[in-house]
């Protein structure tokens, strides 16, 4: 074997150790605290997709329908960027919680009103939650620019334009449905 093939095998080799390691990039501490916000973060994503859910099951009214359709792009955008996020925390070392109960024992978003039945309630609601919901994000990002891991904030702030961009169909249909 010549030297410039060793050279490459060991480069290989090399490669192949760090990529597949299980300890995480970032120093303990930070591991630590970036993944408490992005638990926190999934808990909130989580919460607010489950209200969209219950607006999309329970919307009465004259706009019912475009109503039912929007709030499901809510919830299935909402539970994508939850599974990214999931993702991120098993990468860093961390488990993802997402059962009802931790959920509701860990979200700091007010329950949603279950009497609500008129379309422009739930979209109130919704609304509402999700403008929290992207505070909650900006947060994060602020978090982990503090902590220096790039890709978690990418992770977040891909995330934080999804929730942005639901919001805005939500408000967009609030003023179109007054």
């Amino acid at each position: 074997m010549s030297t410039h093939s060793h050279k490459l095998a060991a480069r290989q080799q090399m490669a192949f150790s760090t990529v597949h390691t299980e300890q995480p990039i970032l120093a303990q501490g930070h591991a630590t605290e970036v993944l408490e916000a992005l638990k926190s973060l999934l808990v909130e994503v989580l919460d607010v997709a489950l209200c969209a859910r219950h607006a999309r099951w329970n919307v009465r009214g004259p706009h019912c329908l475009p109503l039912h359709d929007l709030l499901e792009e809510v919830g299935e955008t909402l539970d994508r960027q939850a599974d990214r996020i999931a993702r991120r925390i098993g990468a860093l070392g961390g488990t993802a919680h997402g059962t009802a109960h931790h959920i509701a024992t860990r979200s700091s978003i007010k329950p949603y009103p279950v009497e609500v039945t008129e379309g422009q309630d739930h979209l109130e609601a919704v609304a509402l939650r999700l403008g929290l919901l992207s505070a909650e994000a900006r947060l994060s990002i602020y978090d982990a620019k503090r902590r220096g891991d790039p890709v978690t904030i990418k992770v977040i702030v891909e995330a934080n334009a999804m929730i942005d961009h639901v919001l805005w169909l939500v408000e967009s249909h609030r003023r179109a449905t007054h």
